[in-house]
């Protein structure tokens, strides 16, 4: 079932666990998806409402469904810095590692592609304007993105901690071939390299002869 508006996903939306539980008791499809593929845990979780999160679940929400770009509810809560809402997806076994699976700006580029196709101007300025238009687009480039590494792009610290302790993967890496040290240096963020170099080497012990 598709829905776009319906009650149930502006309920969740917007946090009202009461109104969310009176419709999904009332027989609201809790796996439905909207136009985007989205879910309403998915919604919920993306919005940082914990308790609505935690009425879906116990529903009988899909705890692992993606989008339709490959986002699932536990990687679109790590990169809001939702802490409440990964516990509770953690805590009633989400898959931890988890990827994109889509290339969202890849798929946009296309578009972009297409569309500089129908212009009327010279061969060789439709061609740059294409190549500008695809640079552009592939700045959302997301495919095969973990929860650990976007928490680690947006330098959520704490979040980067439950994941690990939860068995995050931290050598895993995306289509870009960016892990999560990488993409916590990239985005300059000098506490979440520290606690990354920790886990992957352990603490440090010197010695003295």
């Amino acid at each position: 079932m598709q829905g776009s508006d319906t009650a149930l996903f502006v309920a969740c939306k917007e946090g009202h666990e009461e109104v969310a539980k009176a419709l999904l008791a009332g027989g609201a499809d809790v796996n439905a998806k909207n136009t985007d593929g989205a879910t309403a845990l998915f919604v919920a979780c993306k919005e940082g409402h914990v308790e609505v999160a935690q009425a879906l679940l116990a529903t009988g929400a899909d705890i692992n469904a993606p989008d339709t770009h490959g986002t699932n509810p536990l990687t679109t809560a790590c990169e809001g810095g939702h802490m409440e809402v990964a516990q509770v997806l953690l805590a009633s076994s989400a898959d931890v590692n988890a990827k994109d699976t889509v290339r969202v700006g890849q798929q946009a580029g296309g578009r972009f592609m297409g569309q500089q196709a129908g212009w009327k101007d010279g061969l060789v300025g439709r061609d740059c304007r294409a190549e500008v238009a695809w640079r552009l687009a592939a700045e959302s480039y997301r495919d095969g993105n973990t929860a650990l590494i976007l928490a680690c792009i947006k330098g959520h610290v704490e979040l980067a901690k439950l994941l690990l302790a939860a068995g995050a993967d931290i050598s895993a890496k995306n289509t870009g071939g960016e892990a999560p040290c990488h993409a916590a240096s990239k985005n300059g963020h000098k506490d979440m390299a520290k606690l990354l170099k920790t886990a992957f080497y352990g603490p440090f012990t010197y010695y003295h002869s």
